[in-house]
């Protein structure tokens, strides 16, 4: 700005600069929003303006490291939520409460339903130090849309209502059964986003399929990232269209693939050191997802230097993604294992209308044995390209 114009605003009053008081409203609101609760609400001490202004935010986020102990916070959060007098979007909860026995369902089944009330459509609930069971209040929202947990126990009733939910987060879940965990995701049928790790059911009961439930596919499911105990999952995301998953050896003799009838995209990591079940439940998945277009694999453990076997009624059919749909396959942080050399000759040769193979590695010395291995072997596809990725550790 020139000094003629600065003079100019000066003379007739105009500010120069701008401050937080000439901001409006809403803007306030936003920047209030990204503070917990805790220091947002001291805020109305500002000024007249300040006063109200933290009622008007629409996240709330909680957090008992700024209290004592659980009590005090959920008397926090008691009084917050009492004072609001409209909907608001987001509830966020963390606690790190070392003895369960310091955590009252009755307390949070207070807080859920006064949630409930106020029209939440975001939920984060994290119990750091020692998981609990939620209440049964928590499986009756009608409009929640994003839904995330951290360790915590889920012990269903009999309906569960969540008509709204888009997105779940679960880390370190338990279902008390599988028979609760079938009817958790059956209360979630607009269910497109979701994302399990370490999924456990503390008791899975036995093979009484009335008394397990049926395994229902979640319809409405666009992408799914499952690891860690990711078969338990397996029965229900047959719809989805993007897949990421870790299987290790103590779950890949537990997965039963369903028929992938819209998956297009796949990101697996295999931890196992079997190579010989890995190779075969590889090679099925593949049988079961014939509208597949990109898959990426990367093999995350070490295992003896053999090549996997595959059972003769698998190679016998080339799978329908490879001779029609595959376009674009990686093999990650490769190692010069004979397991990855087999998997990536398998796709090369057999893959019709693939355009892009990368081999991504980390170790500088592989360069000039992977040019060799890679380069013998004839391509499937005549307008494939053939990429190696060196990626060298700082």
């Amino acid at each position: 700005m020139s000094c003629v114009q600065k003079k100019k605003n000066k003379c007739s009053g105009e500010p120069t600069t701008t401050t937080i008081e000439s901001l409006p409203d809403n803007v306030l609101c936003h920047i209030l929003s990204f503070l917990p609760t805790k220091e947002a609400i001291p805020t109305c001490l500002l000024s007249k303006r300040w006063k109200r202004q933290w009622l008007k935010l629409r996240s709330f986020h909680f957090d008992e490291a700024y209290h004592r102990d659980f009590d005090r916070l959920c008397n926090f959060i008691h009084l917050v939520l009492y004072e609001i007098n409209s909907s608001f979007q987001s509830l966020s909860i963390t606690s790190s409460v070392q003895s369960a026995s310091g955590i009252r369902v009755e307390d949070l089944d207070t807080i859920l339903y006064a949630a409930w009330w106020k029209e939440i459509q975001q939920l984060d609930l994290r119990m750091t130090a020692t998981s609990i069971l939620l209440p049964y209040c928590f499986y009756r929202c009608k409009t929640i849309v994003t839904l995330k947990l951290y360790n915590v126990t889920l012990d269903c009733p009999i309906r569960v209502n969540f008509p709204l939910l888009k997105t779940l987060r679960l880390t370190q879940v338990v279902f008390t059964n599988r028979a609760n965990m079938f009817k958790f995701f059956r209360g979630c049928p607009n269910l497109e986003d979701l994302d399990s790790r370490s999924l456990t059911i503390s008791s899975p009961g036995g093979n009484d399929m009335e008394e397990e439930g049926v395994a229902e596919p979640l319809l409405k499911l666009v992408t799914a990232k499952v690891s860690y105990s990711s078969h338990i999952l397996f029965p229900l995301l047959s719809n989805a269209q993007f897949l990421t998953t870790r299987m290790d050896s103590a779950t890949i003799n537990y997965v039963e693939n369903p028929m992938f009838q819209r998956l297009t995209n796949i990101d697996l990591t295999f931890a196992s050191d079997r190579c010989n079940v890995m190779w075969n439940w590889f090679v099925q998945m593949l049988h079961n997802s014939p509208k597949l277009r990109h898959l990426t694999i990367h093999k995350e453990s070490s295992c003896p230097n053999e090549v996997g076997k595959v059972d003769d009624s698998y190679l016998q059919i080339i799978p329908e993604c490879l001779s029609s749909q595959l376009v674009r396959f990686t093999l990650k942080y490769y190692k010069g294992l004979e397991c990855e050399v087999q998997v990536a000759k398998y796709i090369m040769q057999n893959s019709k209308v693939l355009q892009k193979m990368t081999i991504h590695t980390t170790l500088v010395d592989l360069k000039h044995s992977m040019l060799e291995t890679f380069s013998l072997y004839p391509m499937g596809s005549v307008t494939c390209n053939l990429h190696f990725d060196i990626e060298q550790k700082c």
